[in-house]
């Protein structure tokens, strides 16, 4: 469990937990409210089921007593490597590190199956999310021209690579 705090305003602990099918309605709809794109129901039931994804969702017990899911991340890890397909925060639970500590439970779920690599798309508009990933370590590895189909926007490739065990960071592509 972990708890946030925003200025001077108490934020209720949450928890980071693997999604199951009874998140899925809840997730489709912040991904809805976060995507021009969103996934549909029978792409997120895939990654439930999927031997090399993993979806995570941030739990919070509302002051109502109920429980909300106020955010999630997927991704796959295959061999050395993983990669982030998707990370989002519901509009109303943003800038409260929810992010933060989805992304911190990515990168320590992949390196605790031997991950190396992690690598990800980001649209460069996307600012916060680009500021997000460089203070986690991740790096500009290059450029996919006109990736995302909704605007033709180019994606920027970023990678963050872990240190080897005689603490070298792990080798990068020079652009």
């Amino acid at each position: 469990r972990q708890t946030v705090a925003v200025a001077e305003q108490e934020i209720l602990p949450f928890s980071l937990l693997p999604a199951t099918g009874d998140h899925l309605s809840s997730i489709m709809a912040i991904d809805q409210q976060s995507f021009p794109d969103p996934w549909g129901r029978r792409l997120f039931l895939d990654e439930l089921t999927a031997p090399h994804s993993r979806l995570y969702c941030a739990l919070q017990k509302q002051w109502n007593g109920s429980i909300a899911v106020c955010g999630y991340i997927c991704f796959h890890c295959c061999l050395d490597e993983a990669s982030l397909l998707k990370i989002a925060v519901h509009p109303e639970k943003r800038r409260q590190g929810f992010a933060s500590a989805l992304l911190q439970k990515m990168m320590a779920s992949a390196a605790g199956e031997g991950v190396r690599t992690i690598h990800l798309e980001v649209r460069p508009s996307n600012t916060a999310a680009v500021r997000l990933y460089q203070s986690f370590g991740f790096s500009c590895q290059g450029k996919r021209r006109h990736y995302f189909a909704d605007t033709g926007e180019d994606a920027l490739i970023m990678s963050f690579y872990t240190r080897l065990q005689n603490g070298e960071p792990g080798e990068e592509v020079p652009l």
